[in-house]
Parts: C-alpha cells; sequence; structure tokens
C-alpha cells in the first residue's frame, strides 16, 4: 500500500482512531509503542505488557507518562480477563505465534478490539531477506539469532496464517491491509466472552 511515510503514520491513520479507553500493548518491548500512543492520545490508559524484565526496566526507565505503565508479569496479564477493550500486538506474531492472540482474546473485553501489525514476508528469498530486513534492531536481531534462523522466524508465516488463527481462536476480521511490501496490519474484534 503507498502513502504511508512511515509505521507511526500508519498506526495514527489506521490504528489510533479505534483504540479505547482501556488500552493494552501486548508485546511491548523496550516500550516505545505504549510512550507513542500514550503521548498522541493522552486519554488513553495504557497498559504495555512483555514478559522481559530487562525490556519492561527500559520501558520504565525513560516512560513519563501518566497515562502509562508497564508490566511484565504473565500472572498478572492472565487475572485481567475481559478487562481491556482495545488491543496492540507490534511486530510479536512472527515470534509469539497463535499463543500471543489467544492471551490477548482472554484479556479483551466482548467486542474488544485488536490491531497486529507485522511482517508479512512468507515465501521472501534469503537474498531479498537480507537486503529488506534492515533496520539497526533488524540487524541486532539477525545478530542475535543468526541469519538462517532470523530468516525462517520471519518469513514462515503472514497475513494469510493471522487472519486464520484469529478467526479459529475467536475474532472476527474488521479490516486487513499490506503496505509497502513486506508489512500487514489486521484488525480483529473479539467475539462472545473468554
Amino acid at each position: 500500500m503507498s502513502g504511508y511515510w512511515s509505521l507511526s503514520t500508519l498506526v495514527k491513520r489506521k490504528v489510533l482512531p479505534g483504540l479505547r479507553s482501556q488500552h493494552l500493548d501486548f508485546g511491548c518491548g523496550g516500550g516505545g509503542w505504549p510512550h507513542f500512543l500514550g503521548r498522541v492520545n493522552r486519554r488513553l490508559k495504557i497498559v504495555g505488557y512483555d514478559p522481559s524484565v530487562p525490556k519492561i526496566q527500559h520501558a520504565r526507565s525513560f516512560n513519563k507518562r501518566p497515562n502509562v505503565q508497564f508490566i511484565y508479569s504473565p500472572e498478572i496479564i492472565r487475572s485481567c480477563r475481559d478487562h481491556f477493550s482495545s488491543s496492540t500486538v507490534f511486530f510479536v506474531l512472527h515470534e509469539a505465534g497463535d499463543a500471543a492472540l489467544e492471551e490477548v482474546r482472554h484479556t479483551l473485553s466482548p467486542g474488544g478490539l485488536v490491531y497486529v501489525l507485522d511482517y508479512d514476508i512468507k515465501g521472501m528469498g534469503k537474498a531479498e531477506f537480507i537486503d529488506f530486513f534492515d533496520s539497526e534492531q533488524e540487524l541486532e536481531e539477525v545478530h542475535q539469532l543468526g541469519p538462517e534462523a532470523a530468516y525462517r522466524l520471519h518469513t514462515s508465516r503472514g497475513l494469510e496464517e493471522c487472519v486464520a488463527a484469529a478467526e479459529r481462536i475467536g475474532f472476527r476480521t474488521l479490516e486487513t491491509d499490506v503496505f509497502d511490501e513486506g508489512y500487514f496490519i489486521w484488525a480483529g474484534q473479539k467475539i462472545g466472552r473468554c
């Protein structure tokens, strides 16, 4: 899809209008997205969750937003049944798989919205992958995992797999979009209760 010059512009246009008051950013890593969302919409109450203690410590160290908090405990997330009215899952699904969508579904209230943003490079050749995967963070990941493991991890699923898993788990698809030849966004709504 053309017309999006950055991921933050895409999120402002496609995701932010659908976010509701009690919001969960699942797999928030170092906290960049919750911080961005909390800055752009100060009325949102945002919880950033990641199972990595060092990443949450980093997120907490630079967070100055009173409407954003960070947690790392899976037990706390599991206790938040039907609590959040919306959720984002940005660049998590390719690593965490269907389990991430199942966890998010349990935290959402009936009718809650979820937005997934991730890579759509399934089947991409290795040379094209190395050329595509070139941000500082992506290169660090290639260094940590090794080129072959990073390639397998990021090219094994895409939008079709996300939609199939989400609908099987109990979400209704509201919108899908592929943009910049390598990314997708999927918006869904929780059907029923947990």
